[in-house]
């Protein structure tokens, strides 16, 4: 597919990496000076790990929602931590450094997803990639998290595999390295595995299998590694969570909950199915999906603007979420029915597709505790594709107001997550400040617990071979999301000071834990505070 055909082209194409650019630029602009937040505490401190036991990455220690336990206990693969061990040993542990790496990957990311929309929709692939690029969950996971180097990984494989411009085994061997790749920087990217299969075996030349000796191969080395690292292999020896059917139901509707609320660009999926639709109940049915998307964002507007006590909204917004999440499954899933079952057209491609979209969903809801935004991120590039596909005559004010859409939310949950990540960065330092002669113990995780450790703080432990706080030392406990530990019941306290953080404008409101944890809701708002920090005295230990 040649680009540079003539001037125009030419033109038109620089003016498309112009925009793509001011697209990273924007989700760079959110993030480059952002406390460290949520998980990204987690990430660093296994990166600091291993910028010293490079050969011993999941043996050293963390403090991570519970007390302090080996690092091979949490789940993640380390790849992207080396990669963060090396440039923070180069050029140092801070927010900059740190949120630049991360820049790079959603740089690739966004420049690769346009690549991708031109396979199919070429006049419009730039407002596709501006649909990803301005999504709230690709904007708040940038971070220090794995998820945006992941998806960068996810979108070349999908590219290298449904690129007609590669071929044969050349094609199958590249996607085969990015498979691998994406495997040492998640687990999820298992599901990769079977499509990259039949794609090896569409092609019926059973030489090509030999490509999938490749991921197979790196996650057989790192097995090896574990032994030689800790004495078990990572992958099979994690503890397993049990989990019941109802645990699995309600993962699901959280799945699709979640989709429908990074999915602002939903209203213009539905207004297309309703013109098209040919059967009065089918067009009533897009038309009241439509509606609905449409109330909820007039609600959340004048609530806004007005700024009433109305306890109903978010109520309203779970509503609005599910219906939207399921209604933009069906759409795709009538997509491949129409590509796949009747028209027989681009086979190959467009199973590939409905795979992407589907394949993430049901690996999370069987392996993980929990659902967030960053999980559903992984689908997000096939939906958009999918529902694209048959949405029907797209004009560029429809395409606009979608993309309008993507980005009012995303500032909006932006500017929100940024005063609730600056919240613990600030209080450390205050605290600090306030008593620079004791010995000041903290308590509680997420970006508090990188904060208060490198200004000299001792992390609590109800581990014996630990140090213990002693008479006279400062005690400060995270009260609200940060998971601090249970204090052990010798200790008496002298309570110093109380600091409850208040949310006093309208846009904090909208910070919360959910879009990193979430049930149906994966944003909303809140008039309780969101943290109490505690200053105490320990008094003795008996």
């Amino acid at each position: 597919m040649k680009i540079f055909k003539t001037n125009k082209d030419i033109q038109w194409h620089c003016t498309d990496i112009a925009i793509l650019l001011v697209l990273w630029l924007f989700s760079l602009a959110w993030n480059f000076d952002k406390a460290f937040h949520i998980d990204d505490t987690a990430y660093l401190e296994i990166a600091r790990w291993i910028a010293q036991q490079p050969l011993r990455p999941l043996s050293g220690l963390l403090s991570w929602g519970s007390d302090f336990e080996p690092i091979y206990v949490t789940n993640q693969p380390p790849l992207y931590f080396y990669l963060m061990a090396v440039v923070g040993t180069l050029f140092g542990w801070t927010e900059a450094v740190m949120h630049s790496l991360m820049a790079l990957f959603s740089l690739w990311a966004i420049f690769v997803f346009y690549r991708l929309s031109r396979l199919w929709f070429k006049e419009h692939a730039l407002w596709l990639a501006s649909l990803l690029a301005l999504n709230p969950a690709f904007v708040l996971g940038q971070n220090s998290m794995v998820d945006i180097p992941l998806l960068a990984l996810w979108l070349q494989f999908f590219f290298v595999l449904l690129s007609p411009s590669q071929h044969g085994g050349r094609q199958l061997f590249k996607a085969s390295i990015l498979c691998a790749l994406a495997l040492l920087v998640k687990y999820t990217s298992l599901v990769l595995l079977p499509i990259l299969l039949l794609h090896v075996l569409w092609r019926r030349r059973f030489v090509y299998l030999f490509c999938l000796l490749v991921p197979v191969g790196a996650v057989g080395i790192w097995s090896l590694f574990n032994l030689y690292d800790f004495g078990k292999i990572h992958l099979i020896g994690r503890p397993v969570m049990p989990k019941s059917m109802q645990l699995y139901w309600n993962l699901t509707v959280y799945w699709v909950g979640i989709l429908g609320a990074i999915s602002p660009f939903a209203g213009l999926v539905f207004y297309s199915k309703m013109q098209l639709a040919i059967h009065v109940w089918i067009k009533a049915l897009w038309s009241f999906l439509l509606l609905i998307c449409l109330a909820s964002y007039c609600l959340l507007l004048g609530w806004f603007v007005t700024n009433p006590h109305w306890l109903a909204l978010n109520f309203v917004l779970q509503v609005s979420f599910f219906s939207t999440g399921l209604g933009l499954l069906v759409a795709a899933l009538q997509a491949l029915w129409k590509k796949v079952i009747q028209a027989q057209e681009q086979l190959l491609e467009n199973l590939t597709l409905g795979y992407w979209l589907f394949a993430p969903a049901l690996f999370l809801v069987m392996l993980t505790p929990f659902m967030a935004t960053r999980h559903v991120l992984l689908s997000l590039p096939a939906l958009i594709l999918l529902t694209c596909h048959v949405a029907g005559k797209h004009t560029r004010i429809i395409l606009g107001v979608a993309v309008s859409l993507s980005l009012a939310v995303s500032c909006l949950l932006s500017a929100a997550d940024n005063w609730y990540a600056e919240i613990y960065r600030t209080q450390a330092l205050q605290i600090r400040k306030q008593f620079p002669n004791d010995t000041l113990w903290f308590n509680g995780n997420h970006g508090w617990q990188w904060y208060a450790s490198n200004l000299g703080m001792n992390q609590y432990s109800n581990r014996r071979d630990f140090k213990q706080p002693m008479a006279g030392d400062i005690m400060i406990e995270t009260q609200t999301v940060c998971c601090a530990l249970p204090l052990n019941q010798k200790f008496k306290l002298q309570l110093i000071e109380e600091r409850i953080i208040e949310r006093d404008r309208r846009v904090e409101r909208f910070a919360s834990i959910m879009p990193y944890a979430s049930d149906l809701q994966a944003w909303g708002y809140s008039y309780a505070p969101i943290e109490k920090i505690t200053i105490s005295r320990v008094l003795n230990r008996n």
